[in-house]
C-alpha cells in the first residue's frame, strides 16, 4: 500500500513497524512509534490478524536493522526471534 506524501504519519519517529501479508498481499507499513517496546505491542497485535504471515520492527536509525521478528509457523502458532 503506498499512501500519499500528505497522509504518511512517522513524523520523525524512530521504529517503524512492517507485515508481510495483511492488510494487504506483500510487504506492508503497518506504523511507527518512538520506543522498541511500543514497536513491538504493535507488530505482536498485528500478527494476530488471519492473513498475516510475518511482523518486524525495523529500527531506522541504524540503517533499518531488524530489531525484533515474529513469524506464524505451520501450525498456526507464532514463534518469536530476537
Amino acid at each position: 500500500m503506498t499512501l500519499p506524501e500528505h497522509r504518511i504519519g512517522d513524523k520523525g519517529q524512530r521504529y517503524e513497524i512492517r507485515c508481510f501479508g495483511y492488510p494487504e498481499d506483500g510487504q506492508n507499513t503497518i506504523g511507527w512509534a518512538n520506543r522498541l517496546p511500543g514497536a513491538i505491542n504493535m507488530a505482536e497485535a498485528i500478527v494476530l490478524a488471519p492473513a498475516a504471515k510475518d511482523s518486524w520492527v525495523v529500527d531506522r536509525k541504524e540503517g533499518y536493522k531488524v530489531k525484533w521478528r515474529k513469524s506464524a509457523n505451520r501450525t498456526g502458532q507464532r514463534e518469536e526471534d530476537g
